[in-house]
């Protein structure tokens, strides 16, 4: 069993660089291995993970957009078409036995509007689901989640506003 974690690190005197860091466990969660994303943005803080298949999974990092990551943790590769991702999650894909369907708040264009996409083939296009009437994107819980049961169907936090 492979376990993930996400976090960032702030920049320091004795770390210069603040970065995302992917935390790689082949025990359990008993230790982590650490491998750097990407450098972190600095006005986003986007922890999210995304699962789409065995062995593959997709981060969020703000304005540096998304990155998959493949082969257990082996291999990092930076999404060229999202310009900017705040949340990534996940949900039951269109078809049984393809890979889940992703969900993200933000933009796959510097010129598309911030809103709700979906990829429903690993990051490579996005469809615009909404863009009006967010009041304020995914607010303080930062989070997008498909349901695993119903195609289509996903829930995002928002600023109080249901």
């Amino acid at each position: 069993m492979i376990i993930y974690s996400y976090s960032y690190t702030r920049k320091s005197d004795s770390n210069p660089k603040a970065q995302n860091i992917l935390g790689i466990s082949g025990d359990g969660g008993k230790t982590f291995t650490n491998k750097v994303v990407c450098d972190y943005d600095g006005s986003d803080f986007s922890n999210r993970i995304a699962y789409l298949s065995e062995g593959r999974i997709v981060v969020a990092a703000g304005n540096k957009g998304i990155y998959i990551i493949s082969n257990f943790g082996q291999t990092i590769q930076k999404v060229e078409n999202v310009e900017y991702c705040k949340s990534i999650g996940f949900g039951a894909p269109e078809y049984n036995g393809h890979e889940n369907t992703l969900y993200m708040y933000g933009r796959p264009c510097k010129y598309d509007p911030d809103g709700l996409y979906r990829s429903q083939n690993g990051g490579k296009t996005w469809a615009l689901l909404n863009y009006k009437n967010l009041y304020g994107g995914t607010g303080n819980g930062n989070f997008i989640v498909g349901d695993m049961n119903t195609f289509g169907t996903l829930y995002m936090s928002s600023v109080g506003t249901g």
